[in-house]
């Protein structure tokens, strides 16, 4: 779309300084030469009209070859950026499911434990296709070569502690003390898995503008 705009750009501005330049040739023409047969007058638009086409296919050239450069640069990039946008989107169905598997893991009621047994299916698939397409974030990295693979490793973590946690621990027999003991460390548990997620979320930014 950029390059439509630049050719249109390029386009008018040339038609336009044809039109200034054919027209001044005429005035000036008529002026100095009254006595100049009309064929020598067109004789004269003629090669104006053959140097400014020579300057208007230069001008087509460089636009095409701009063209060309952004194409070659959108093709090459395209993929990369694909790899990155898939990662954002795994990384934010993981925190979405995340909430889900949650809420319902000790539910009582069968359909919400349904929900968090296939919330954590989901979560599994996430965290194995991102660990699938680290290695190609890694290879777009100029930093850290392994800077993914070691995200995902503790992307996978933080669930399995999570659950760990949640799992080995019986909330129904706590008294209230330890109750909201309890209750603070899940929180907890939360605002460091918020934190993490963020982190990859700006380095997923950071490496889109670095490719875009």
């Amino acid at each position: 779309m950029r390059i439509i705009r630049e050719y249109i750009k390029y386009s008018l501005t040339f038609l336009f300084t044809t039109l200034i330049v054919m027209g001044t040739v005429v005035i000036v023409s008529i002026e100095q030469t009254e006595n100049i047969a009309f064929n020598q007058i067109l004789s004269n638009l003629s090669a104006v009209g053959g140097f400014l086409s020579g300057v208007g296919t230069i001008i087509v050239t460089v636009i095409a070859m701009m063209g060309l450069n952004t194409w070659s640069k959108q093709l090459k990039n395209g993929k990369f950026l694909t790899a990155i946008w898939e990662a954002k989107v795994l990384i934010s169905k993981f925190d979405n499911e995340f909430y889900s598997w949650h809420a319902f893991l000790k539910s009582g009621i069968e359909e919400l434990r349904e929900q968090s047994i296939k919330s954590e299916s989901e979560i599994h698939f996430c965290i194995n296709k991102l660990d699938d397409l680290s290695h190609q974030l890694d290879a777009l990295s100029s930093r850290n070569k392994e800077k993914w693979q070691c995200n995902v490793r503790g992307l996978r973590m933080l669930f399995n502690d999570h659950k760990q946690y949640i799992i080995s621990t019986d909330f129904s027999s706590l008294d209230v003390d330890s109750h909201a003991s309890e209750t603070k460390r899940v929180l907890q548990l939360f605002e460091n898995k918020k934190v993490y997620i963020d982190k990859l979320q700006c380095e997923l930014d950071d490496l889109e503008r670095q490719w875009n």
